[in-house]
């Protein structure tokens, strides 16, 4: 009993440090300005549970599209969102820029993206 109860401790312990990586960013939301892109711009929001939405219709972050295959999380100090269960990805190194603007790139087209957090 007590080694099943340590194992599920330390289970917790491993999924909130995980977890911790992501909280700098989870509830965030961003507008990504893409180099050459169709749309230019488009919101997104990064939810706590990995998931993110989007909007590239309106010219406010007022609301955010989730259909269930864009995900985000924090790899080897990258931020990155995966579209469309990863028809393409945006790649954030996490060591350029500022904590409030990102720098980075488009798997698919190799666009450059500024990326600014608006809250």
């Amino acid at each position: 009993m007590k080694v099943a109860f340590l194992a599920a401790f330390v289970v917790c312990i491993l999924l909130a440090g995980c977890n911790a990586k992501q909280d700098p960013f989870a509830g965030s939301v961003w507008c990504q300005y893409i180099e050459g892109g169709d749309p230019p711009k488009c919101f997104v929001e990064l939810r706590a549970d990995g998931q993110f939405g989007y909007n590239y219709i309106s010219d406010a972050a007022d609301s955010f599209a989730y259909d269930g295959t864009e995900f985000w999380k924090v790899e080897d100090g990258v931020l990155l969102l995966t579209w469309s269960d990863g028809y393409d990805t945006d790649s954030f190194p996490l060591d350029t820029g500022t904590p409030d603007t990102l720098y980075g790139t488009q798997s698919s087209d190799s666009k450059i993206i500024i990326m600014k957090r608006l809250r």
